[in-house]
């Protein structure tokens, strides 16, 4: 079975600089996010700890991250078709940044399992709502390259889970403060 591609497909060279540019800010967006989703997921010891939190009381705080996550894929289609793509991926972005920064500072700073808590609803908002954003934005940036790609970016998804859990891991190993951790992350994020 053949599939008809576009002329650009048949020629990498042909595809517009701008769609180029378009196709590797997708894949820095899908690694940004798993470094993020995986440099939190490095410190669970750290604010354990920090908040004396059981096993089960992990679970209830990292349940913000589910909580929220639902809540912004419910709300992405809507959000993605009015502001479209790109300015969703930016501003949900920011709130992402906000949101681990304000659970980091919950943990370590406050010792507060609500502000935590809150700032970990925000982050799975904002990562679902960026999910989609950006999927929708890789779909489309494929139909402009006449080609998939889409597995590419996902792999940059996994590409930046492993720095993530590799940047946590080194923060934890040198005793690095889980609130400056997370907060130059955010910044770079």
């Amino acid at each position: 079975m053949s599939q008809t591609t576009p002329r650009a497909a048949a020629n990498p060279a042909s595809v517009p600089s701008d769609v180029r540019a378009w196709r590797n800010a997708i894949f820095v967006i899908f690694a940004a996010c798993g470094v993020s989703a995986a440099s939190m997921a490095a410190r669970i010891p750290t604010i354990s700890l920090a908040l004396g939190l059981s096993t089960a009381q992990v679970g209830l705080l990292l349940f913000g991250i589910a909580v929220g996550s639902i809540t912004g894929l419910l709300a992405a289609g809507h959000v993605v078709a009015v502001f479209g793509s790109k300015r969703t991926i930016v501003v949900v972005f920011v709130l992402a940044a906000v949101g681990l920064i304000a659970a980091a500072f919950g943990v370590a700073v406050v010792r507060s399992f609500a502000l935590s808590f809150a700032g970990l609803v925000v982050f799975g908002l904002s990562f679902a709502v960026c999910d989609v954003a950006m999927n929708i934005s890789g779909a489309a940036n494929e139909r402009a390259l006449g080609r998939s790609i889409m597995p590419v970016y996902h792999g940059f998804f996994s590409l930046g889970t492993i720095i993530g859990a590799g940047l946590g891991t080194l923060a934890e190993a040198l005793h690095v403060p889980l609130q400056l951790h997370i907060t130059v992350l955010a910044i770079a994020i």
